[in-house]
């Protein structure tokens, strides 16, 4: 029979080094947590996302919604140089789902930014490990 000090001991190590275990996996590669404001005409741009997408199509691309204040965060974007995309739309209208009387409807929305910032892009971000800041100061000309 085991006394109880020691079975709790025997416990205590048994956690120790389980723990020890999982904090020292390897937490994958860097990443960077990436914010600012997207601006249109000096104006922040109230709705849309910005995306970032690996230049060399390797690593994961990653994304971020646009807040009514034109502030984004991107979280966990892979390191390194990116495509980005950003997009914001406006209703421009409705349309029936089917065609009865009763149908539900749906927004009819367009693209607002000029398409060298989405389709294709020609904007870059080359994102470092850790929080950053970038600010896109977009012209609609």
């Amino acid at each position: 029979m085991v006394p109880p000090l020691l079975r709790r001991l025997g416990l205590g190590f048994a956690l120790a080094v389980g723990v020890t275990s999982v904090g020292g996996c390897d937490s994958g590669p860097p990443a960077g947590d990436v914010s600012g404001l997207v601006t249109l005409d000096g104006k922040p741009v109230d709705n849309g996302y910005v995306n970032l997408l690996p230049a060399d199509g390797k690593s994961p691309s990653s994304g971020g919604e646009i807040g009514p204040d034109g502030r984004y965060r991107v979280r966990k974007a892979s390191v390194g140089v990116m495509k980005v995309e950003i997009r914001s739309s406006k209703v421009t209208g409705k349309k029936k789902l089917y065609n009865t009387k009763d149908s539900p409807e749906q927004e009819i929305r367009q693209e607002i930014l000029p398409t060298k910032y989405n389709n294709p892009t020609t904007l870059t971000y080359d994102v470092p490990a850790g929080a950053s800041e970038k600010n896109w100061e977009l012209q609609s000309k």
